[in-house]
């Protein structure tokens, strides 16, 4: 038991009673002395979020919604990871059709950088014409990668600083709010974390299967995502990792089910002025 003016604090599981650990926490990170903190302390003085309060704010009051109903925060995570997944599904599937389009639209766009390789400017135009003669989006494929950027910032900032992720366990992971070392390399001393190694071995199945784009560079960029991806995770919450990882294999379903589908037929779209009416 330890108490001060106007605050009395035990010793308790923060997944029970995370309000006691919060006011406990706000005078840790504030540097400030007990006896100045005679009124209760918020939340958000805890978890500053930042500019994704709003984003986050939703994202933690809905993943203490299914815990309340789980009992467990590592199956809240995957249950809010099926719940995103379902929700973003119609878009990903149109995403999808997009990149297989571009892909059957590849072997026209290296002939033209082959014509006109000595003249970007009007490669650039002549590519621009070919995608609007079949009616292409070059970014229709990037549309879920935009609205999963709040998402993800998100959920990096929430499950850094969520209070009710402090020791969590889930399988082997001890706490949620930390990475999942295992063992460390002999010799090295560097940590072994098998969540985001998972993260980044199901990245590159994805990738994988995702059709092969005309653009050099956009392949470079996906290349290296995964490595990147690993990067930011590694040491960060096991439970922003197992997010990733559910989320992964939930994308890699979706492939498997649109490749059972016949590759899109490229058909020239009509000017706009001889179109039927």
């Amino acid at each position: 038991m330890w108490s001060g003016a106007g605050v009395s604090i035990s010793s308790v599981r923060p997944t029970k009673n995370c309000s006691a650990l919060r006011e406990r926490s706000a005078c840790q990170a504030l540097s400030c002395s007990p006896a100045k903190r005679t009124a209760r302390v918020s939340e958000a003085e805890i978890m500053d979020f930042g500019m994704f309060k709003l984003v986050c704010q939703f994202l933690l009051n809905f993943m203490n919604l299914l815990h309340s109903w789980l009992r467990d925060y590592g199956l809240a995570i995957l249950a809010l990871t099926t719940i995103i997944k379902l929700t973003l599904w119609p878009i990903q599937n149109r995403a999808n059709r997009s990149m297989r389009q571009m892909a059957a639209l590849s072997p026209k766009m290296q002939e033209l950088k082959e014509k006109y390789k000595d003249d970007p400017t009007r490669m650039n135009q002549e590519v621009m014409k070919l995608y609007k003669q079949y009616g292409i989006n070059p970014v229709g494929g990037c549309l879920p990668m935009l609205i999963q950027i709040p998402i993800f910032f998100g959920l990096f900032k929430m499950l850094g600083q969520a209070v009710e992720l402090r020791n969590a366990k889930f399988l082997w992971v001890k706490d949620l709010s930390q990475p999942d070392t295992v063992a460390h390399l002999p010799l090295l001393g560097w940590p072994i974390n098998i969540i985001p190694l998972c993260m980044a071995a199901t990245q590159i199945w994805l990738m994988a299967m995702t059709p092969k784009t005309g653009d050099a560079t956009q392949r470079r960029v996906m290349m290296f995502t995964p490595l990147i991806f690993l990067f930011i995770c590694y040491n960060f919450a096991a439970a922003l990792a197992l997010y990733y990882t559910a989320q992964n294999l939930f994308s890699i379903l979706q492939f498997y089910q649109n490749r059972n589908q016949p590759m899109p037929k490229l058909e020239k779209v009509a000017p706009a002025g001889k179109r039927k009416r």
